[in-house]
């Protein structure tokens, strides 16, 4: 770290602190080291904020001690890193794409980076990681729910014009989509719970915000299953499992419906190693096929049409 650089910083940001909490506004961004950075601390300063900042008025920074100032720095910028997050998750639930991406992108990681240089000079356990990663996720998770959101408009009007073949081709891309929505969502979580177990941070306006929009598009994809997917079973003889470039391996199978239906001319993936074999199924449902693989290894299997757990 720059040491320096870092000090700089932080004396700034002191006087920042101290000059809005006695409620003295700063109009000049070249008055600072770092003028950009810091009018933007400055102006975005709230009644709250100056609620939660002790610091007492008019005192000389250099007065104080140094570790007492610096982890007071570190506080209200842990505590803006975490209203940031908030209201993206709040964005995000009432379908504000743009603005919940916008709370946690280049302004976040401008203060994000402050408070890691902060962090660096005093004696507590930073959050950096959990903050960092809490934002990456969160910007990830807003695209993907719009991306779900548009995908699903044009699903619907597939299945309003008939078009069953669209349609079937976005259910498979809102399938995709809803299960990163269910991972992104859990990771996000997560990091707002290591966040609170180490800050006074309260997040779980955000947490409910989070649950809500995953909870929704869950029971919406659950809908999209019943719509579009069908139930099959797939069984896949051999004599043995494991094969290799010398011993290659004749299966055979069939495929079938939930009600013992066969399922004639289907194409079926047989994934072996890292290769890819398709077969298709005769007027009974059955398939025949020979594979090999230049490992040994160990046969997977997979349908094209959606299958409904």
């Amino acid at each position: 770290m720059n040491t320096v650089g870092g000090r700089s910083l932080v004396f700034a940001l002191l006087i920042i602190l101290m000059t809005v909490t006695s409620g003295i506004a700063v109009a000049n961004p070249a008055s600072a080291a770092d003028g950009d950075a810091v009018y933007r601390v400055a102006v975005q300063q709230n009644d709250t904020d100056r609620v939660q900042n002790e610091t007492t008025p008019h005192r000389n920074p250099d007065n104080y001690s140094e570790d007492g100032d610096l982890n007071s720095v570190e506080g209200w910028l842990s505590d803006r890193l975490s209203t940031q997050l908030g209201e993206s998750a709040i964005q995000l639930s009432e379908g504000e794409y743009e603005l919940a991406k916008d709370y946690v992108g280049e302004e976040y990681r401008e203060r994000l980076g402050q408070y890691v240089d902060v962090a660096g000079e005093t004696n507590g356990e930073s959050q950096e990681d959990e903050f960092e990663e809490a934002g990456e996720k969160q910007s990830r998770l807003s695209d993907t729910v719009q991306e779900y959101r548009e995908t699903k408009d044009e699903y619907e009007a597939a299945r309003e014009a008939g078009d069953e073949e669209r349609a079937r081709e976005r259910a498979r891309e809102l399938e995709t989509l809803a299960n990163e929505i269910d991972s992104l969502s859990g990771s996000v979580r997560e990091s707002y719970d290591k966040i609170e177990n180490q800050t006074n941070a309260d997040l779980s306006e955000a947490d409910t915000a989070i649950e809500n929009v995953t909870e929704t598009i869950q029971t919406e994809q659950a809908a999209v299953r019943e719509q579009s997917f069908e139930k099959t079973e797939l069984t896949l003889t051999s004599e043995r499992e494991t094969i290799s470039f010398l011993e290659p391996l004749v299966a055979t199978g069939e495929l079938r419906t939930a009600g013992g239906t066969p399922i004639a001319n289907e194409e079926i993936r047989l994934d072996v190693g890292n290769h890819t074999k398709w077969v298709t199924t005769d007027s009974a449902g059955a398939f025949t096929a020979r594979v090999s693989s230049d490992r040994r290894t160990t046969i997977d299997r997979r349908t094209r049409r959606p299958v409904r757990a």
